[in-house]
Protein backbone atom coordinates (compact mmCIF):
# COMPACT_ATOMS: atom_id res chain seq x y z
CA UNK A 1 0.00 0.00 0.00
CA UNK A 2 1.22 3.67 -1.08
CA UNK A 3 1.87 5.97 1.07
CA UNK A 4 0.80 9.43 -0.10
CA UNK A 5 2.64 12.93 0.94
CA UNK A 6 0.93 14.95 3.77
CA UNK A 7 -1.49 17.91 3.17
CA UNK A 8 1.21 20.45 3.28
CA UNK A 9 4.16 19.16 2.24
CA UNK A 10 6.16 20.13 -1.14
CA UNK A 11 5.40 16.82 -3.91
CA UNK A 12 8.18 18.52 -6.07
CA UNK A 13 11.03 20.51 -6.56
CA UNK A 14 8.89 22.91 -7.74
CA UNK A 15 7.25 23.18 -4.95
CA UNK A 16 10.12 22.91 -2.63
CA UNK A 17 11.76 25.87 -4.07
CA UNK A 18 8.28 28.33 -3.72
CA UNK A 19 8.64 27.21 -0.13
CA UNK A 20 12.08 28.18 0.55
CA UNK A 21 11.46 31.50 -1.33
CA UNK A 22 8.31 32.68 1.00
CA UNK A 23 10.63 31.41 4.12
CA UNK A 24 13.63 33.35 3.00
CA UNK A 25 10.84 36.16 2.10
CA UNK A 26 9.57 36.01 5.45
CA UNK A 27 13.07 35.65 7.06
CA UNK A 28 14.18 39.00 5.01
CA UNK A 29 11.09 40.80 6.97
CA UNK A 30 11.99 39.65 10.13
CA UNK A 31 15.70 40.58 9.44
CA UNK A 32 14.26 44.25 8.30
CA UNK A 33 12.31 44.13 11.01
CA UNK A 34 15.18 43.89 13.45
CA UNK A 35 16.98 46.40 12.13
CA UNK A 36 14.26 49.08 12.13
CA UNK A 37 13.89 47.84 15.89
CA UNK A 38 17.73 48.67 16.19
CA UNK A 39 18.03 51.85 14.34
CA UNK A 40 14.71 53.12 16.49
CA UNK A 41 16.70 52.03 19.62
CA UNK A 42 19.62 53.92 17.84
CA UNK A 43 17.71 57.26 17.37
CA UNK A 44 16.27 57.06 21.09
CA UNK A 45 19.62 57.08 22.43
CA UNK A 46 20.58 59.81 20.29
CA UNK A 47 17.70 61.93 21.53
CA UNK A 48 18.35 60.86 24.62
CA UNK A 49 21.52 61.99 24.44
CA UNK A 50 20.61 65.17 22.58
CA UNK A 51 18.07 65.75 25.64
CA UNK A 52 20.56 65.46 28.20
CA UNK A 53 23.04 67.96 27.01
CA UNK A 54 20.13 70.23 27.02
CA UNK A 55 18.86 69.39 30.23
CA UNK A 56 22.64 70.64 30.90
CA UNK A 57 22.79 73.70 28.45
CA UNK A 58 19.15 74.91 30.63
CA UNK A 59 20.63 73.58 34.17
CA UNK A 60 23.68 76.27 33.46
CA UNK A 61 22.07 78.73 31.75
CA UNK A 62 19.63 78.95 35.28
CA UNK A 63 22.94 78.87 37.43
CA UNK A 64 23.98 81.71 35.08
CA UNK A 65 21.14 83.19 35.23
CA UNK A 66 20.60 83.11 38.88
CA UNK A 67 24.50 84.31 39.59
CA UNK A 68 22.75 87.26 37.31
CA UNK A 69 19.85 88.47 39.47
CA UNK A 70 22.19 87.90 42.27
CA UNK A 71 24.87 89.80 41.70
CA UNK A 72 22.45 92.54 40.38
CA UNK A 73 20.50 92.28 43.89
CA UNK A 74 23.88 93.01 45.47
CA UNK A 75 24.48 95.77 43.35
CA UNK A 76 21.25 97.60 43.92
CA UNK A 77 21.52 96.84 47.54
CA UNK A 78 25.06 98.40 47.50
CA UNK A 79 23.90 101.49 45.76
CA UNK A 80 21.21 102.21 47.77
CA UNK A 81 23.04 101.84 50.97
CA UNK A 82 26.44 103.89 49.34
CA UNK A 83 23.65 106.43 48.47
CA UNK A 84 22.34 107.09 51.62
CA UNK A 85 25.50 107.59 53.11
CA UNK A 86 26.54 109.55 50.56
CA UNK A 87 23.74 111.82 51.66
CA UNK A 88 24.87 111.94 55.12
CA UNK A 89 21.96 109.53 56.22
CA UNK A 90 19.66 111.83 55.22
CA UNK A 91 16.28 110.33 54.18
CA UNK A 92 13.82 112.90 54.03
CA UNK A 93 13.97 114.94 57.22
CA UNK A 94 15.42 111.75 59.19
CA UNK A 95 19.01 112.13 59.82
CA UNK A 96 19.91 108.41 60.58
CA UNK A 97 23.68 108.03 62.41
CA UNK A 98 24.25 104.76 60.36
CA UNK A 99 23.21 101.46 58.43
CA UNK A 100 23.84 98.02 59.39
CA UNK A 101 23.20 95.92 56.03
CA UNK A 102 21.70 92.34 56.07
CA UNK A 103 20.37 91.75 59.68
CA UNK A 104 18.63 88.72 60.38
CA UNK A 105 16.85 87.54 63.58
CA UNK A 106 14.37 84.79 65.11
CA UNK A 107 13.75 81.40 63.67
CA UNK A 108 11.46 79.64 62.01
CA UNK A 109 9.62 78.84 65.05
CA UNK A 110 9.44 82.18 66.47
CA UNK A 111 8.84 83.88 63.03
CA UNK A 112 11.87 85.13 61.17
CA UNK A 113 12.99 88.54 59.72
CA UNK A 114 15.22 89.62 57.62
CA UNK A 115 16.52 93.26 56.64
CA UNK A 116 18.57 94.71 54.08
CA UNK A 117 19.39 97.49 55.79
CA UNK A 118 18.78 98.82 59.40
CA UNK A 119 18.55 102.51 59.82
CA UNK A 120 19.18 104.15 63.48
CA UNK A 121 19.27 107.58 65.41
CA UNK A 122 18.45 108.11 68.71
CA UNK A 123 14.86 108.76 67.98
CA UNK A 124 14.36 106.33 64.99
CA UNK A 125 14.84 102.69 63.83
CA UNK A 126 14.18 102.26 60.13
CA UNK A 127 13.93 98.89 57.96
CA UNK A 128 15.46 99.38 54.59
CA UNK A 129 14.67 96.86 51.71
CA UNK A 130 16.09 96.93 48.51
CA UNK A 131 14.59 95.45 45.47
CA UNK A 132 15.78 95.60 41.48
CA UNK A 133 12.00 95.89 40.93
CA UNK A 134 9.82 96.96 43.65
CA UNK A 135 6.15 94.95 43.37
CA UNK A 136 2.94 95.09 44.96
CA UNK A 137 3.37 91.45 46.52
CA UNK A 138 6.99 92.89 47.81
CA UNK A 139 4.96 95.92 49.72
CA UNK A 140 2.34 93.25 51.33
CA UNK A 141 5.23 91.05 52.61
CA UNK A 142 7.73 94.05 53.97
CA UNK A 143 4.38 95.39 55.60
CA UNK A 144 4.30 91.91 57.14
CA UNK A 145 8.11 92.37 58.93
CA UNK A 146 6.98 95.68 61.11
CA UNK A 147 5.38 93.02 64.01
CA UNK A 148 8.37 90.68 63.60
CA UNK A 149 10.96 93.74 63.73
CA UNK A 150 9.23 94.61 67.11
CA UNK A 151 9.18 91.23 68.50
CA UNK A 152 12.85 90.59 67.39
CA UNK A 153 14.73 93.99 68.08
CA UNK A 154 13.50 94.97 71.48
CA UNK A 155 16.38 97.12 72.10
CA UNK A 156 14.41 99.55 69.74
CA UNK A 157 11.50 99.26 71.38
CA UNK A 158 11.43 102.81 72.43
CA UNK A 159 12.30 104.02 69.20
CA UNK A 160 9.77 105.30 66.55
CA UNK A 161 9.82 102.65 63.58
CA UNK A 162 9.77 104.25 59.65
CA UNK A 163 9.84 101.61 56.80
CA UNK A 164 11.73 102.91 53.56
CA UNK A 165 11.80 100.89 50.79
CA UNK A 166 13.74 100.77 47.37
CA UNK A 167 14.18 99.81 43.84
CA UNK A 168 15.80 100.59 40.68
CA UNK A 169 12.11 100.51 39.26
CA UNK A 170 9.30 101.06 41.18
CA UNK A 171 5.65 99.77 39.95
CA UNK A 172 2.32 101.94 40.39
CA UNK A 173 0.80 99.52 42.17
CA UNK A 174 3.86 99.27 44.80
CA UNK A 175 4.16 102.79 45.36
CA UNK A 176 0.98 103.84 45.75
CA UNK A 177 -0.05 100.94 48.41
CA UNK A 178 3.72 102.27 50.03
CA UNK A 179 2.24 105.72 50.24
CA UNK A 180 -1.10 104.07 51.87
CA UNK A 181 1.21 102.58 54.67
CA UNK A 182 3.17 105.58 54.98
CA UNK A 183 6.52 103.72 54.11
CA UNK A 184 9.47 106.01 52.72
CA UNK A 185 10.00 105.18 48.64
CA UNK A 186 13.66 105.81 47.32
CA UNK A 187 14.43 105.31 43.63
CA UNK A 188 17.36 106.23 42.22
CA UNK A 189 18.48 109.95 40.47
CA UNK A 190 21.75 109.34 38.72
CA UNK A 191 24.24 107.98 41.10
CA UNK A 192 21.73 110.04 44.03
CA UNK A 193 18.68 109.14 44.85
CA UNK A 194 15.03 110.10 45.10
CA UNK A 195 13.36 110.14 48.28
CA UNK A 196 9.43 109.92 48.02
CA UNK A 197 8.36 110.72 51.94
CA UNK A 198 5.57 112.68 51.23
CA UNK A 199 3.47 109.72 52.93
CA UNK A 200 5.86 109.19 55.36
CA UNK A 201 4.34 107.92 59.01
CA UNK A 202 6.20 105.95 62.16
CA UNK A 203 5.06 102.83 63.43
Amino acid sequence: MAISNEKNEPRNFTELLAVLKETTRSIDKVKKSIIEERESMIEVKQNTIEMGKNIDKLHKSSLQYSSYIKNESDYTEDFFRLAIEKNGYRIGDIVFEEVQPNTKRGSAKRGEIEVDGLLINGDYAGILEVKTTLHLNDIEKIKEKIPLFRAHFKEFADKKLVVVVAGKTVHKTARDKAHELGFVVLTPNGQKISVDNSYQRAY
